[in-house]
């Protein structure tokens, strides 16, 4: 056997540069060629022969290849995945323009709409976790299905509220806004809302 390899060996050496090949005669397989390419009557058996040496020495690293396509934006928040923010409210007192009070709160969109409305939670500052908002202001977190606004400075906000609908304690698929009754007064912190 080792004889055999080593002829083996031998003749993979001794093929010139431009054979591709070693053939073998189909009908009465009594030698192996080196060829280009085998004739009809001939089998290609470098494969054969090749395994019997075992696996060679190890190849150049390929070249890089061409950069991907993006990636679709998911139609809505795959479930389980999280998104988290800042938000902040105020309320000011008008200065004489027939209004009692100025509210500002920019409506905040959540990056990829939820497949559902989430359900709407607040935790005032030092507040423990709960099973629907385990987080913190520092590290905000959400269960699934919910919206958590954890309150860092000023007061805990009066109503969390759907802009579209203007309906307090319910949220949109799409995000939510804040609001604060009291005058002067503002809220601000970080929230997370977690896909149901």
């Amino acid at each position: 056997m080792k004889t055999a390899a080593a002829f083996l060996a031998a003749l993979l050496l001794a093929a010139p540069a431009s054979a591709d090949v070693l053939c073998q005669k189909t009908k009465r397989p009594t030698g192996v060629v080196v060829r280009a390419t085998c004739k009809v009557n001939e089998t290609d058996v470098t494969g054969k022969v090749s395994s019997l040496l075992g696996p060679g020495p190890k190849g150049d690293k390929g070249d890089k290849g061409d950069k991907g396509d993006p990636g679709p934006f998911p139609v809505t928040l795959p479930s389980g995945d999280t998104l988290t923010g800042l938000f902040r409210a105020d309320t000011y007192v008008n200065n004489g323009g027939g209004e009692v009070s100025v509210f500002v709160s920019p409506g905040i969109g959540f990056t990829y709409p939820l497949a559902s409305a989430p359900t709407p939670n607040v935790v005032p500052i030092g507040g423990p976790p709960t099973a629907a908002c385990p987080g913190s202001a520092t590290n905000p977190q959400a269960a699934p299905g919910n919206l958590c606004l954890y309150v860092a400075n000023g007061g805990t906000p009066t109503c969390v509220y759907d802009p579209v609908s203007n309906m307090c304690g319910v949220v949109s698929r799409f995000g939510f806004s804040v609001y604060m009754t009291a005058v002067p007064s503002g809220s601000e912190g970080t929230w997370a809302v977690t896909a149901p």
